[in-house]
């Protein structure tokens, strides 16, 4: 079972792009501290911008979906509210690596800002399927493992790959979970 406060984490989006704010900072923080970083922050109401996207793990007996960022190691903050606050911790501080402030604030505010617009119409971001099409990939479990395949189309929504394959002397298209593949170098 999760902790109460790990939950809280991973429910917690902070997709909440304040566009008043006209100047930003990009954080960037000790690895997988983004959402903790992002939610002590929060909690002393600086202004926070976190982009994730959606994350599913396929396991044998279940599915486990969870917030992942979307900009491995980085969150925006208000710069007016973040620098020079005596109120983040010390704790805090000593997660956060760099502050980088841009020589353009206005294209960095526009960029979220159009960041936010695609995150919250479910558009254009997704987790990037394993390989490419014309890859050689050999499945390495369930029923067909062993077999190798070419990689004919990419299902990224469903984390899917369409393969031919040769069977009993025929030339089969069928569809697997890309965590079912490795690449044959």
């Amino acid at each position: 079972m999760k902790s109460p406060v790990a939950f809280d984490l991973d429910s917690r989006l902070f997709h909440d792009f304040d566009p008043g704010i006209e100047r930003w900072a990009a954080l960037k923080t000790s690895a997988r501290w983004e959402k903790k970083v992002a939610s002590q922050l929060a909690d002393i109401s600086i202004p926070v911008f976190l982009p994730t996207m959606r994350q599913r793990t396929q396991y044998a007996t279940k599915t486990n979906e969870s917030h992942i960022p979307l900009f491995s190691c980085y969150l925006f903050v208000s710069s007016e509210h973040f620098l020079g606050n005596p109120r983040v911790s010390p704790f805090t501080r000593g997660k956060i690596a760099t502050v980088l402030t841009p020589p353009n604030p206005e294209a960095l505010r526009r960029e979220l800002l159009d960041l936010r617009g695609l995150l919250c119409s479910h558009q254009l971001v997704q987790e990037k399927v394993y390989g490419k099409v014309g890859d050689l990939v050999k499945i390495v479990r369930g029923p067909m493992s062993g077999t190798e395949g070419t990689i004919l189309r990419l299902k990224p929504n469903q984390k899917k790959l369409v393969l031919e394959i040769g069977f009993l002397n025929r030339r089969l298209e069928i569809e697997i979970g890309e965590e079912w593949v490795a690449k044959i170098i």
